[in-house]
């Protein structure tokens, strides 16, 4: 799959609350730890950890040893909310008509 591609199969499952791990406006990364403790963004975002998982492996050579895939929640940008909002409205309005 293109990398630049939306897979909106995982989008839909993310914003239907089907792999959103129990967090508000959910998004996945690769990161490592860093030294100080705190977790060190080296790649993402991925809207399931399915994805985010696939690419870790597929591209493991762009990566150390130590990388892991990390669900954090998107809910102080004003951004994420309204894109996945949007997402959950388009949803909705599909099950109603029953497409």
């Amino acid at each position: 799959m293109d990398e630049t591609m939306i897979p909106a199969g995982d989008l839909v499952k993310a914003v239907d609350g089907d792999l959103n791990e129990a967090t508000a406006y959910p998004f996945w990364f690769i990161a490592v730890r860093g030294l100080n403790g705190r977790n060190v963004i080296l790649a993402g975002v991925w809207f399931s950890r399915q994805s985010a998982t696939e690419h870790l492996k597929a591209k493991s050579y762009r990566y150390s040893k130590s990388a892991f895939v990390y669900c954090a929640s998107g809910n102080d940008s004003y951004d994420w909310r309204t894109l996945l909002d949007s997402v959950r409205s388009a949803v909705a309005a599909s099950k109603a008509d029953g497409s």
